[in-house]
């Protein structure tokens, strides 16, 4: 009896780690084949970025896109530059954007302007590396603040400095939802 009991538990939770690997896998696909071309035209007519580099810029976004997608609990940083400009001109369609954001995350993603700050930055930085196993291309992505460290390094996140502000981190960041899980303040 025990053994059939055990047997049933362990095809449950497989089935259910397959329906979970399925999910994570279409939306997955979803990040990165979801056609933002509107957004993206905007982004080069506007950024004066050529086609080649605009392309990257919006690979970059929707990599942060898919670690925001990924992690909602999370508090996200971005540093201020080409790839939350692609973001502002994708929130600019919005239909667009909602149906990207339900497709991809399940949820609408808001975007906080004041956001994130070092710490953020540093959390996204390495979150990045650990999920594209790779290093951010430093012309979209600039080191990590000084004395911030990995996430989970054992010290909090700072190496017993302040992470805010500065060239290393960012002003936007992407939650949840307003107000939640330590996430960002508004959205717009």
């Amino acid at each position: 009896m025990r053994a059939a009991i055990f047997l049933c538990v362990c095809a449950i939770l497989a089935a259910l780690h397959y329906v979970h690997s399925r999910r994570k896998e279409k939306r997955h696909d979803a990040c990165f084949s979801f056609d933002l071309s509107p957004a993206a035209e905007r982004f080069r007519q506007r950024s004066g970025y050529n086609e080649a580099d605009a392309r990257l810029v919006e690979i970059e976004f929707r990599r942060f896109f898919w670690l925001m997608a990924l992690h909602p609990e999370r508090r996200w940083g971005l540093h201020n530059g080409a790839i939350d400009d692609f973001w502002h001109e994708l929130i600019c369609c919005t239909a667009l954007y909602e149906a990207f954001c339900q497709e991809v995350a399940g949820r609408f993603i808001h975007h906080d302007p004041a956001g994130g700050g070092g710490q953020a930055y540093a959390h996204t930085w390495w979150a990045y590396r650990k999920e594209f196993g790779e290093e951010p291309d430093l012309a979209w992505w600039p080191p990590a603040p000084e004395g911030c460290t990995r996430p989970n390094s054992g010290d909090g996140g700072c190496g017993g400095g302040s992470c805010g502000g500065g060239d290393g981190g960012g002003g936007c960041c992407g939650s949840g939802g307003c107000g939640g899980g330590g996430g960002c303040g508004g959205g717009h």
